[in-house]
Protein backbone atom coordinates (compact mmCIF):
# COMPACT_ATOMS: atom_id res chain seq x y z
CA UNK A 1 0.00 0.00 0.00
CA UNK A 2 1.05 3.59 -0.68
CA UNK A 3 0.01 6.02 2.04
CA UNK A 4 -0.50 9.65 1.09
CA UNK A 5 -0.21 12.08 4.00
CA UNK A 6 -2.30 15.17 3.21
CA UNK A 7 -5.45 15.71 1.17
CA UNK A 8 -4.50 19.04 -0.34
CA UNK A 9 -4.05 19.63 -4.05
CA UNK A 10 -0.71 17.79 -4.18
CA UNK A 11 -2.00 14.76 -2.27
CA UNK A 12 -5.19 14.51 -4.32
CA UNK A 13 -3.21 14.73 -7.55
CA UNK A 14 -0.90 11.98 -6.33
CA UNK A 15 -3.94 9.76 -5.71
CA UNK A 16 -5.33 10.55 -9.17
CA UNK A 17 -1.95 9.75 -10.74
CA UNK A 18 -1.79 6.41 -8.94
CA UNK A 19 -5.27 5.52 -10.19
CA UNK A 20 -4.38 6.61 -13.72
CA UNK A 21 -1.45 4.18 -13.59
CA UNK A 22 -3.81 1.37 -12.56
CA UNK A 23 -2.65 1.29 -8.92
CA UNK A 24 -5.56 1.41 -6.47
CA UNK A 25 -3.90 0.21 -3.26
CA UNK A 26 -3.49 3.59 -1.58
CA UNK A 27 -4.86 5.52 1.39
CA UNK A 28 -5.04 9.28 2.01
CA UNK A 29 -4.59 10.38 5.64
CA UNK A 30 -5.65 13.95 6.42
CA UNK A 31 -5.52 15.86 9.72
CA UNK A 32 -8.50 18.09 8.93
CA UNK A 33 -12.06 16.88 8.49
CA UNK A 34 -12.17 18.39 5.02
CA UNK A 35 -10.06 18.02 1.91
CA UNK A 36 -8.30 20.78 0.01
CA UNK A 37 -5.60 22.06 2.34
CA UNK A 38 -5.06 25.77 1.69
CA UNK A 39 -7.70 25.79 -1.06
CA UNK A 40 -11.09 26.41 0.53
CA UNK A 41 -14.33 28.31 -0.04
CA UNK A 42 -16.93 29.29 2.55
CA UNK A 43 -20.38 30.85 2.21
CA UNK A 44 -22.83 32.89 4.25
CA UNK A 45 -25.73 32.07 1.96
CA UNK A 46 -25.41 35.25 -0.09
CA UNK A 47 -21.73 35.23 -1.03
CA UNK A 48 -18.91 32.77 -1.73
CA UNK A 49 -15.65 33.54 0.10
CA UNK A 50 -12.41 31.95 -1.03
CA UNK A 51 -10.04 31.64 1.91
CA UNK A 52 -7.50 34.11 0.57
CA UNK A 53 -7.60 35.65 -2.89
CA UNK A 54 -7.03 32.98 -5.54
CA UNK A 55 -7.69 32.45 -9.24
CA UNK A 56 -7.34 29.53 -11.65
CA UNK A 57 -5.32 29.58 -14.86
CA UNK A 58 -6.83 26.94 -17.20
CA UNK A 59 -3.64 27.00 -19.30
CA UNK A 60 -1.81 25.01 -16.63
CA UNK A 61 -1.02 21.59 -18.17
CA UNK A 62 -1.88 19.79 -14.92
CA UNK A 63 -5.28 21.50 -14.78
CA UNK A 64 -5.98 20.36 -18.33
CA UNK A 65 -4.88 16.84 -17.51
CA UNK A 66 -6.88 16.25 -14.32
CA UNK A 67 -9.79 18.71 -14.44
CA UNK A 68 -12.66 19.50 -16.79
CA UNK A 69 -12.63 23.22 -17.60
CA UNK A 70 -16.25 22.96 -18.71
CA UNK A 71 -17.30 21.36 -15.42
CA UNK A 72 -15.58 24.13 -13.44
CA UNK A 73 -17.81 26.72 -15.12
CA UNK A 74 -15.19 29.45 -15.08
CA UNK A 75 -15.97 33.15 -15.14
CA UNK A 76 -13.00 35.00 -16.58
CA UNK A 77 -11.14 38.18 -15.73
CA UNK A 78 -10.18 40.32 -18.69
CA UNK A 79 -6.49 40.26 -19.58
CA UNK A 80 -4.95 43.38 -18.13
CA UNK A 81 -5.46 45.57 -15.10
CA UNK A 82 -6.98 48.83 -13.95
CA UNK A 83 -4.23 51.00 -12.46
CA UNK A 84 -5.72 52.92 -9.55
CA UNK A 85 -3.95 56.18 -8.78
CA UNK A 86 -5.40 58.74 -6.40
CA UNK A 87 -9.14 58.77 -7.16
CA UNK A 88 -10.48 59.62 -9.72
CA UNK A 89 -7.27 59.02 -11.72
CA UNK A 90 -7.16 55.61 -13.38
CA UNK A 91 -5.25 54.03 -16.26
CA UNK A 92 -6.57 51.11 -18.28
CA UNK A 93 -3.95 48.53 -19.24
CA UNK A 94 -5.07 45.59 -21.39
CA UNK A 95 -3.38 42.82 -23.32
CA UNK A 96 -3.25 44.14 -26.91
CA UNK A 97 -3.33 40.59 -28.29
CA UNK A 98 -6.40 39.52 -26.28
CA UNK A 99 -8.24 42.86 -26.44
CA UNK A 100 -6.95 44.72 -29.54
CA UNK A 101 -9.89 47.14 -29.90
CA UNK A 102 -9.74 48.20 -26.25
CA UNK A 103 -5.96 48.58 -26.51
CA UNK A 104 -6.36 50.90 -29.51
CA UNK A 105 -8.72 53.11 -27.54
CA UNK A 106 -6.07 53.64 -24.84
CA UNK A 107 -3.22 54.67 -27.15
CA UNK A 108 -3.86 58.38 -26.64
CA UNK A 109 -3.54 58.10 -22.87
CA UNK A 110 -0.30 59.54 -21.43
CA UNK A 111 0.34 56.57 -19.13
CA UNK A 112 1.95 54.15 -19.67
CA UNK A 113 4.49 55.80 -21.95
CA UNK A 114 5.29 54.41 -25.37
CA UNK A 115 8.58 52.93 -24.23
CA UNK A 116 6.89 50.90 -21.49
CA UNK A 117 4.11 49.89 -23.88
CA UNK A 118 6.57 48.54 -26.45
CA UNK A 119 8.68 46.74 -23.84
CA UNK A 120 5.52 45.11 -22.46
CA UNK A 121 4.50 44.01 -25.95
CA UNK A 122 7.98 42.59 -26.53
CA UNK A 123 7.73 40.67 -23.26
CA UNK A 124 4.27 39.49 -24.34
CA UNK A 125 5.61 38.16 -27.65
CA UNK A 126 8.73 36.50 -26.20
CA UNK A 127 8.45 32.79 -25.46
CA UNK A 128 9.98 32.01 -22.07
CA UNK A 129 10.20 28.30 -22.88
CA UNK A 130 10.76 27.30 -19.24
CA UNK A 131 9.47 23.93 -18.05
CA UNK A 132 11.11 23.98 -14.62
CA UNK A 133 11.97 27.42 -13.22
CA UNK A 134 14.88 27.77 -10.84
CA UNK A 135 14.89 29.66 -7.57
CA UNK A 136 18.15 31.48 -8.20
CA UNK A 137 19.69 33.96 -10.61
CA UNK A 138 18.58 37.57 -11.13
CA UNK A 139 15.46 38.80 -9.37
CA UNK A 140 12.38 39.92 -11.25
CA UNK A 141 12.97 43.53 -10.19
CA UNK A 142 16.56 43.48 -11.45
CA UNK A 143 15.44 42.02 -14.77
CA UNK A 144 12.67 44.57 -15.29
CA UNK A 145 15.03 47.44 -14.51
CA UNK A 146 17.71 46.03 -16.81
CA UNK A 147 15.11 45.66 -19.58
CA UNK A 148 14.50 49.40 -19.44
CA UNK A 149 11.06 49.58 -17.81
CA UNK A 150 10.52 52.88 -16.03
CA UNK A 151 10.39 52.94 -12.24
CA UNK A 152 6.92 54.53 -12.39
CA UNK A 153 5.58 51.68 -14.54
CA UNK A 154 7.18 49.03 -12.34
CA UNK A 155 5.57 50.65 -9.31
CA UNK A 156 2.19 51.11 -10.97
CA UNK A 157 1.83 47.72 -12.69
CA UNK A 158 4.47 45.06 -12.23
CA UNK A 159 4.87 45.43 -8.47
CA UNK A 160 1.19 45.25 -7.42
CA UNK A 161 0.16 42.76 -10.12
CA UNK A 162 2.87 40.21 -9.46
CA UNK A 163 2.73 40.83 -5.72
CA UNK A 164 -0.75 39.35 -6.04
CA UNK A 165 0.66 36.34 -7.90
CA UNK A 166 3.76 35.59 -5.82
CA UNK A 167 2.87 37.45 -2.58
CA UNK A 168 6.20 39.23 -2.90
CA UNK A 169 5.89 43.01 -2.90
CA UNK A 170 9.64 43.45 -3.40
CA UNK A 171 9.66 41.46 -6.69
CA UNK A 172 12.56 39.48 -5.27
CA UNK A 173 11.36 36.20 -6.81
CA UNK A 174 13.60 34.78 -9.52
CA UNK A 175 13.37 36.00 -13.09
CA UNK A 176 12.78 32.40 -14.21
CA UNK A 177 9.71 32.00 -12.00
CA UNK A 178 8.38 35.33 -13.28
CA UNK A 179 8.81 34.32 -16.93
CA UNK A 180 7.38 30.86 -16.26
CA UNK A 181 4.16 32.33 -14.85
CA UNK A 182 4.04 35.18 -17.36
CA UNK A 183 3.91 32.57 -20.15
CA UNK A 184 0.74 31.09 -18.66
CA UNK A 185 -0.87 34.53 -18.41
CA UNK A 186 -0.17 34.93 -22.14
CA UNK A 187 -1.85 31.62 -22.95
CA UNK A 188 -5.11 32.18 -21.11
CA UNK A 189 -7.17 34.56 -19.02
CA UNK A 190 -7.52 33.54 -15.39
CA UNK A 191 -10.89 32.72 -13.90
CA UNK A 192 -13.03 31.82 -10.93
CA UNK A 193 -14.89 28.48 -10.74
CA UNK A 194 -18.65 28.53 -10.38
CA UNK A 195 -18.40 26.87 -6.96
CA UNK A 196 -15.43 28.96 -5.82
CA UNK A 197 -11.88 27.62 -5.62
CA UNK A 198 -13.25 24.76 -3.53
CA UNK A 199 -14.73 23.57 -6.82
CA UNK A 200 -11.22 22.77 -8.04
CA UNK A 201 -10.63 20.51 -5.07
CA UNK A 202 -14.00 18.80 -5.31
CA UNK A 203 -13.59 18.08 -9.02
CA UNK A 204 -10.06 16.79 -8.47
CA UNK A 205 -11.25 14.49 -5.67
CA UNK A 206 -14.48 13.34 -7.30
CA UNK A 207 -13.09 10.14 -8.93
CA UNK A 208 -11.36 9.04 -5.71
CA UNK A 209 -13.49 6.51 -3.75
CA UNK A 210 -14.61 7.77 -0.34
CA UNK A 211 -13.08 4.73 1.40
CA UNK A 212 -9.64 5.93 0.31
CA UNK A 213 -9.83 8.84 2.78
CA UNK A 214 -9.04 8.89 6.51
CA UNK A 215 -10.09 12.39 7.56
CA UNK A 216 -9.58 13.89 11.00
CA UNK A 217 -6.49 11.74 11.61
CA UNK A 218 -3.24 13.43 12.64
CA UNK A 219 0.05 11.83 11.61
CA UNK A 220 2.58 12.08 14.45
CA UNK A 221 5.56 10.52 12.68
CA UNK A 222 6.62 8.94 9.40
CA UNK A 223 9.27 6.24 9.23
CA UNK A 224 10.50 3.93 6.52
CA UNK A 225 7.38 2.04 5.39
CA UNK A 226 5.36 3.04 8.46
CA UNK A 227 3.07 5.91 9.41
CA UNK A 228 2.17 6.50 13.06
CA UNK A 229 -1.04 8.32 13.94
CA UNK A 230 -1.70 10.45 16.98
CA UNK A 231 -2.78 7.97 19.64
CA UNK A 232 -0.25 5.32 18.63
CA UNK A 233 -1.96 3.47 15.78
CA UNK A 234 0.47 2.49 13.01
CA UNK A 235 -0.14 1.96 9.33
CA UNK A 236 2.23 -0.18 7.28
CA UNK A 237 3.14 1.01 3.81
CA UNK A 238 5.34 0.01 0.90
CA UNK A 239 5.91 3.75 0.31
CA UNK A 240 4.73 7.06 1.78
CA UNK A 241 3.97 10.28 -0.07
CA UNK A 242 4.20 13.25 2.28
CA UNK A 243 1.97 15.84 0.60
CA UNK A 244 1.70 18.57 3.22
CA UNK A 245 3.18 22.07 3.35
CA UNK A 246 6.93 22.33 3.82
CA UNK A 247 6.69 23.41 7.45
CA UNK A 248 4.59 20.37 8.35
CA UNK A 249 6.96 18.12 6.39
CA UNK A 250 9.96 19.46 8.26
CA UNK A 251 8.15 19.02 11.61
CA UNK A 252 7.61 15.32 10.87
CA UNK A 253 11.33 14.68 10.52
CA UNK A 254 12.85 17.30 12.83
CA UNK A 255 16.38 18.72 12.94
CA UNK A 256 15.68 20.87 9.89
CA UNK A 257 15.20 24.62 9.67
CA UNK A 258 11.61 25.81 9.49
CA UNK A 259 10.96 27.25 6.03
CA UNK A 260 10.12 30.88 5.28
CA UNK A 261 6.68 31.51 3.82
CA UNK A 262 4.69 34.37 2.30
CA UNK A 263 1.31 35.51 3.57
CA UNK A 264 -1.79 37.24 2.27
CA UNK A 265 -4.71 38.93 3.99
CA UNK A 266 -8.01 39.25 2.11
CA UNK A 267 -11.04 41.26 3.18
CA UNK A 268 -14.47 40.91 1.60
CA UNK A 269 -16.95 43.74 1.12
CA UNK A 270 -20.47 44.04 -0.26
CA UNK A 271 -21.18 47.01 -2.51
CA UNK A 272 -24.39 48.23 -4.09
CA UNK A 273 -22.61 49.05 -7.34
CA UNK A 274 -19.48 47.66 -9.01
CA UNK A 275 -16.84 50.43 -8.96
CA UNK A 276 -15.82 49.89 -12.59
CA UNK A 277 -17.65 48.40 -15.59
CA UNK A 278 -15.05 45.87 -16.75
CA UNK A 279 -13.82 42.55 -15.34
CA UNK A 280 -10.34 43.77 -14.49
CA UNK A 281 -8.22 43.50 -11.38
CA UNK A 282 -7.75 46.91 -9.76
CA UNK A 283 -4.15 47.59 -8.70
CA UNK A 284 -2.96 50.05 -6.10
CA UNK A 285 -0.55 51.96 -8.32
CA UNK A 286 0.32 54.64 -5.77
CA UNK A 287 2.89 52.58 -3.88
CA UNK A 288 1.28 53.73 -0.63
CA UNK A 289 -1.18 52.26 1.83
CA UNK A 290 -2.20 48.78 2.88
CA UNK A 291 -4.23 47.66 -0.15
CA UNK A 292 -2.41 45.81 -2.93
CA UNK A 293 -5.27 44.88 -5.25
CA UNK A 294 -9.07 44.93 -5.50
CA UNK A 295 -11.13 42.35 -7.39
CA UNK A 296 -14.80 42.68 -8.49
CA UNK A 297 -15.46 38.99 -7.88
CA UNK A 298 -19.18 38.84 -8.65
CA UNK A 299 -18.59 40.82 -11.86
CA UNK A 300 -16.16 38.11 -12.96
CA UNK A 301 -18.15 35.15 -11.61
CA UNK A 302 -21.84 35.94 -10.90
CA UNK A 303 -22.23 32.82 -8.72
CA UNK A 304 -20.12 34.52 -6.02
CA UNK A 305 -23.11 36.71 -5.14
CA UNK A 306 -26.68 35.36 -5.14
CA UNK A 307 -28.40 38.66 -4.28
CA UNK A 308 -28.34 42.14 -5.77
CA UNK A 309 -25.16 43.27 -4.01
CA UNK A 310 -21.70 42.88 -5.53
CA UNK A 311 -18.83 41.06 -3.82
CA UNK A 312 -15.46 42.82 -3.72
CA UNK A 313 -12.23 41.33 -2.43
CA UNK A 314 -9.41 43.52 -1.12
CA UNK A 315 -5.97 42.02 -0.50
CA UNK A 316 -2.75 43.10 1.16
CA UNK A 317 0.54 41.21 0.99
CA UNK A 318 2.37 40.28 4.15
CA UNK A 319 0.67 42.99 6.18
CA UNK A 320 -2.43 42.53 8.26
CA UNK A 321 -4.30 43.01 11.49
CA UNK A 322 -1.47 41.53 13.57
CA UNK A 323 0.29 44.90 13.39
CA UNK A 324 -2.72 46.61 15.00
CA UNK A 325 -3.73 46.42 18.63
CA UNK A 326 -7.23 47.45 17.63
CA UNK A 327 -8.87 45.46 14.80
CA UNK A 328 -11.36 48.23 14.12
CA UNK A 329 -8.48 50.66 13.53
CA UNK A 330 -7.06 48.34 10.87
CA UNK A 331 -10.44 48.06 9.13
CA UNK A 332 -10.80 51.84 9.26
CA UNK A 333 -7.39 52.31 7.63
CA UNK A 334 -8.25 49.82 4.89
CA UNK A 335 -11.53 51.61 4.20
CA UNK A 336 -9.64 54.92 4.01
CA UNK A 337 -7.31 53.32 1.45
CA UNK A 338 -10.32 52.20 -0.58
CA UNK A 339 -11.83 55.68 -0.59
CA UNK A 340 -8.48 57.10 -1.73
CA UNK A 341 -8.21 54.58 -4.59
CA UNK A 342 -11.83 54.04 -5.63
CA UNK A 343 -13.63 57.17 -4.47
CA UNK A 344 -16.16 58.20 -1.83
CA UNK A 345 -18.50 55.37 -2.86
CA UNK A 346 -16.14 52.92 -1.12
CA UNK A 347 -17.06 54.46 2.23
CA UNK A 348 -20.46 52.78 1.84
CA UNK A 349 -19.01 49.32 1.21
CA UNK A 350 -20.07 46.86 3.91
CA UNK A 351 -17.29 44.83 5.53
CA UNK A 352 -18.21 41.12 5.58
CA UNK A 353 -15.19 39.14 6.81
CA UNK A 354 -11.47 38.66 6.35
CA UNK A 355 -8.98 35.81 6.13
CA UNK A 356 -5.33 35.78 7.16
CA UNK A 357 -3.35 33.07 5.36
CA UNK A 358 0.04 33.03 7.06
CA UNK A 359 1.61 30.22 5.02
CA UNK A 360 0.04 30.88 1.65
CA UNK A 361 3.17 30.29 -0.47
CA UNK A 362 6.76 29.18 0.15
CA UNK A 363 9.55 31.72 -0.29
CA UNK A 364 11.96 29.07 -1.56
CA UNK A 365 11.17 26.19 -3.88
CA UNK A 366 12.76 23.33 -5.78
CA UNK A 367 14.07 21.49 -2.73
CA UNK A 368 12.84 18.66 -0.52
CA UNK A 369 13.28 17.75 3.16
CA UNK A 370 15.55 14.78 3.79
CA UNK A 371 13.93 11.47 4.65
CA UNK A 372 14.20 7.67 4.15
CA UNK A 373 14.26 6.27 0.61
CA UNK A 374 10.66 5.03 0.80
CA UNK A 375 9.33 8.53 1.50
CA UNK A 376 8.46 10.90 -1.34
CA UNK A 377 7.57 14.56 -0.99
CA UNK A 378 4.92 16.61 -2.77
CA UNK A 379 3.84 20.23 -2.43
CA UNK A 380 4.26 23.54 -4.22
CA UNK A 381 7.62 24.07 -2.49
CA UNK A 382 8.97 20.98 -4.29
CA UNK A 383 8.28 22.34 -7.81
CA UNK A 384 7.16 25.99 -7.78
CA UNK A 385 4.67 28.10 -5.81
CA UNK A 386 1.52 27.69 -7.92
CA UNK A 387 -1.39 25.32 -8.40
CA UNK A 388 0.50 23.91 -11.37
CA UNK A 389 3.54 23.29 -9.16
CA UNK A 390 1.51 21.61 -6.41
CA UNK A 391 -0.27 19.29 -8.85
CA UNK A 392 2.92 18.52 -10.75
CA UNK A 393 4.74 17.59 -7.55
CA UNK A 394 1.91 15.20 -6.64
CA UNK A 395 2.13 13.46 -9.99
CA UNK A 396 5.93 13.20 -9.80
CA UNK A 397 5.76 11.79 -6.24
CA UNK A 398 3.24 9.16 -7.37
CA UNK A 399 5.51 8.13 -10.25
CA UNK A 400 8.52 7.86 -7.94
CA UNK A 401 6.57 5.84 -5.37
CA UNK A 402 5.32 3.45 -8.04
CA UNK A 403 8.85 2.93 -9.33
CA UNK A 404 9.73 1.59 -5.87
CA UNK A 405 6.52 -0.27 -5.06
CA UNK A 406 5.94 -2.15 -8.31
CA UNK A 407 9.41 -3.80 -8.47
CA UNK A 408 9.00 -4.73 -4.79
CA UNK A 409 5.58 -6.20 -5.52
CA UNK A 410 6.96 -8.32 -8.34
CA UNK A 411 9.74 -9.61 -6.04
CA UNK A 412 7.23 -10.56 -3.33
CA UNK A 413 5.09 -12.39 -5.88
Amino acid sequence: MIIIVGAGVAGLTAARALSAAGYEDYLIVERARRIGGRVATETDGEFLFDVGFAVLNPAYPMVQRYLSIEALGLGYFQSGALLLHESPQRALLVDPIAHPLVALQTLAKPFPGWGDRMRTLRLRLTDGGLKKPRDDGPSTLETLQKSGFSESYIKAFFRPFFSGVFLDDELSISEELFRYQFDFFKKSRVGLPRAGMQGVVELLADPIPKEKFMLGCTVSSVHSRKVTLEGGRTLDAAAVIVAVDEGSSVALFGNQRAPETRSIVTLYYASEECPWPNRLLGLNSTGCGWVNHIAPLSKVQPSYATGKRHLMSVSGIGRGPVSYSDLSAWKSDVQADLVRLVGSEASAWTYLRHYVVDKALPKKFGRKPSGPDEIFFAGDYVENPSLQGAMQSGEFAAEEALSRVLPLKRVLQ
